[in-house]
Order: C-alpha cells, then sequence, then structure tokens
C-alpha cells in the first residue's frame, strides 16, 4: 500500500471544499499531480497544494492508497 500525506501549510480559515480528497481520486497520481488537483475555496478554485504540502505517490488503485493528513 502507497501513503499520502497532507500537511497543511497554514491556518485556513476561510472553509475549503475538497472533495477530491479521496483514494479513488489520488490513485495512480504523483505527488505533483494530486497538488493540482482543484479544491473549492468560497466562490474560486485553487491547487490543493495551495493549501497542503503534499508527499508521497498514491498506489495504482484506490484500494492500494492510503491518505494521511497531518496537522
Amino acid at each position: 500500500m502507497e501513503e499520502v500525506t497532507l500537511i497543511p501549510k497554514k491556518e485556513i480559515d476561510i472553509k475549503v471544499e475538497a472533495d477530491v480528497i479521496t483514494p479513488d481520486s489520488f490513485a495512480g497520481k504523483s505527488a505533483e499531480e494530486i497538488g493540482n488537483l482543484a479544491v473549492w475555496q468560497g466562490p474560486k478554485t485553487y491547487p490543493l497544494s495551495e493549501f497542503f504540502e503534499v508527499t508521497g505517490n498514491a498506489g495504482s488503485s484506490a484500494a492500494e492508497t492510503s491518505i494521511r493528513i497531518k496537522g
């Protein structure tokens, strides 16, 4: 099993809608590709990497992908 770790870059004061933080969305992607996934903050979209440092790579399937959020 492969693990992706997300570490907040700063305190987030406005709610971020990050429905993409799932093993299905991450499967088969590198850390860079995961960081480029879009999340919403208010009416705007941003790359996930705007809010989180992304380390590790996902497994080839959702079943082989674990996600850890630190902080």
